[in-house]
């Protein structure tokens, strides 16, 4: 069965719109890693909670919280989120694009290090940003990846 990702170019406004905070889910409870709806923990406008929308929008029947990720990445917090079920998708969010792009800057092409880091990944990564945000689909569907890189572009780095 294909596990991909329908996103919508008209979805993506709701990602690359203006967020209405500077703030990031850092107070959003999320050690626990019962899954929860997405919408009902994150704080509203910030990268992740658009992130959500955007999959809402695009057609995806679920969204959930998994907790945190298990690959911290320097000036980020992160969010696990796993979408129908299956596909995990981890956003990271940062307060500046400048931050966003520091972090950016280090992470190996082949996304197997992260600040120095040998990150031993449960599926192959493909890492996406956008303003304030990296996002990592960790999974080998094709489709997955080409719904993401239409909206989100290349990937900067990746398997």
């Amino acid at each position: 069965m294909r596990c991909s990702l329908p996103i919508s170019i008209l979805a993506l406004s709701f990602l690359l719109g203006a967020c209405g905070r500077d703030g990031t889910n850092e107070d959003a409870d999320l050690a626990d890693t019962t899954l929860r709806r997405a919408e009902e923990v994150l704080a509203p406008g910030t990268p992740a909670f658009n992130v959500v929308n955007l999959l809402y929008a695009s057609g995806n029947r679920s969204v959930e919280i998994a907790g945190r990720p298990t690959v911290a990445i320097k000036g980020g917090v992160g969010v696990a989120l796993l979408v129908n079920g299956g596909v995990a998708i981890d956003v990271y969010e940062f307060e500046t694009p400048e931050k966003r792009a520091a972090a950016q800057g280090s992470i190996a092409a082949d996304g197997k290090t992260i600040g120095g880091a040998t990150i031993a990944w449960d599926a192959p990564p493909h890492f996406f940003s956008t303003d304030r945000s990296i996002i990592i689909y960790r999974g080998n569907d094709a489709g997955s990846v080409a719904t993401l890189q239409k909206q989100f572009g290349d990937p900067f780095a990746g398997q």
